[in-house]
């Protein structure tokens, strides 16, 4: 019994530990990705992301980076989906982004989509 113990206590140490020394490293940014881009994703990946904040315009244009390479996997004008405008800079907190569906996912749920969809 104290063989298991002792296994399981030299097991979750060396987990934290592994957690704890990753959890202070940034993610490192690709040449050619603007020092203004924010890293967004989770375990599995992510990417590089900036968008504009104007208020006068009614949409961002945001550009999203491969996380490794720096290449721009997807550049257009957004709007926040159910409400057709800009998001402002207070709202521009990205989670991740889908690049496969266009959507930009923001933090607290709000989505940002293309301007003009293909077929619009």
């Amino acid at each position: 019994m104290k063989l298991i113990q002792g296994i399981l206590t030299i097991t979750v140490s060396a987990g934290l530990a592994v957690g704890l020394s990753c959890a202070g490293r940034t993610h490192p940014r690709p040449e050619g990705v603007p020092p203004d881009a924010v890293w967004a994703g989770g375990v599995d990946g992510g990417n590089w992301i900036t968008c504009t904040a104007n208020a006068k315009d009614d949409f961002n244009q945001c550009t999203v980076y491969h996380d490794y390479t720096g290449e721009v996997r997807l550049s257009a004008e957004f709007v926040l989906e159910a409400e057709v405008r800009a998001a402002t800079q207070a709202e521009l907190v990205f989670s991740y982004a889908d690049v496969g569906h266009k959507t930009i996912i923001l933090e607290g749920g709000k989505k940002l989509v293309l301007r003009h969809p293909v077929g619009r």
